[in-house]
Protein backbone atom coordinates (compact mmCIF):
# COMPACT_ATOMS: atom_id res chain seq x y z
CA UNK A 1 0.00 0.00 0.00
CA UNK A 2 0.96 3.36 -0.76
CA UNK A 3 0.68 6.71 0.46
CA UNK A 4 0.00 9.67 -1.45
CA UNK A 5 -1.41 12.50 0.37
CA UNK A 6 -0.61 12.69 4.54
CA UNK A 7 -2.41 15.68 6.47
CA UNK A 8 -0.84 16.62 9.91
CA UNK A 9 -2.46 18.74 12.29
CA UNK A 10 0.36 19.38 14.18
CA UNK A 11 1.86 22.88 14.75
CA UNK A 12 5.10 23.42 12.61
CA UNK A 13 4.81 19.89 11.36
CA UNK A 14 5.78 22.13 8.10
CA UNK A 15 8.59 24.44 9.78
CA UNK A 16 12.00 23.72 8.41
CA UNK A 17 15.66 24.32 9.30
CA UNK A 18 17.30 23.40 6.01
CA UNK A 19 15.74 25.11 3.27
CA UNK A 20 12.64 24.38 1.08
CA UNK A 21 14.18 21.83 -1.55
CA UNK A 22 10.57 19.57 -0.54
CA UNK A 23 8.19 22.72 0.03
CA UNK A 24 6.49 24.88 -3.03
CA UNK A 25 5.90 27.53 -0.45
CA UNK A 26 9.07 29.63 0.48
CA UNK A 27 9.11 29.10 4.55
CA UNK A 28 9.07 32.06 6.95
CA UNK A 29 12.54 32.29 8.98
CA UNK A 30 13.47 29.07 10.04
CA UNK A 31 13.28 27.75 13.89
CA UNK A 32 16.20 25.15 13.55
CA UNK A 33 13.59 22.46 14.16
CA UNK A 34 13.15 19.85 11.24
CA UNK A 35 10.51 19.67 8.98
CA UNK A 36 8.65 16.60 9.45
CA UNK A 37 6.65 17.79 6.27
CA UNK A 38 10.13 17.69 4.26
CA UNK A 39 11.28 14.42 5.57
CA UNK A 40 7.67 12.77 4.65
CA UNK A 41 8.12 13.97 0.87
CA UNK A 42 11.86 12.99 0.74
CA UNK A 43 10.86 9.48 1.62
CA UNK A 44 8.26 9.37 -1.34
CA UNK A 45 4.79 10.76 0.26
CA UNK A 46 3.94 12.59 -2.91
CA UNK A 47 1.93 15.56 -1.17
CA UNK A 48 1.77 16.44 2.37
CA UNK A 49 -0.55 19.15 4.12
CA UNK A 50 1.04 20.36 7.40
CA UNK A 51 1.61 23.39 9.69
CA UNK A 52 4.00 25.90 9.17
CA UNK A 53 3.71 27.93 12.67
CA UNK A 54 1.57 27.39 15.66
CA UNK A 55 -2.25 28.22 15.18
CA UNK A 56 -5.11 28.56 17.09
CA UNK A 57 -7.30 25.41 17.78
CA UNK A 58 -9.84 25.65 15.24
CA UNK A 59 -7.87 26.77 12.79
CA UNK A 60 -7.12 22.99 11.15
CA UNK A 61 -10.61 22.19 11.77
CA UNK A 62 -11.44 25.13 9.21
CA UNK A 63 -8.56 24.57 7.18
CA UNK A 64 -9.30 20.71 6.80
CA UNK A 65 -12.76 20.34 6.22
CA UNK A 66 -12.38 22.65 3.46
CA UNK A 67 -9.20 20.57 2.64
CA UNK A 68 -10.68 17.79 2.24
CA UNK A 69 -13.81 18.97 0.53
CA UNK A 70 -11.93 20.37 -2.13
CA UNK A 71 -10.06 17.41 -3.22
CA UNK A 72 -13.50 15.16 -2.79
CA UNK A 73 -14.56 17.85 -5.44
CA UNK A 74 -11.55 16.86 -7.88
CA UNK A 75 -9.47 19.28 -6.74
CA UNK A 76 -5.34 18.77 -6.94
CA UNK A 77 -3.69 18.66 -2.94
CA UNK A 78 -2.12 22.16 -4.13
CA UNK A 79 -5.11 23.44 -5.44
CA UNK A 80 -7.20 22.38 -2.55
CA UNK A 81 -4.28 23.92 -0.13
Amino acid sequence: MSVLLLTMNACRSADTAGGDRYLWAAPAEPTGQPSIAEEVVAAGVPACASMGREVYPGTPSRFFAAFHTALLDGGSPGAAA
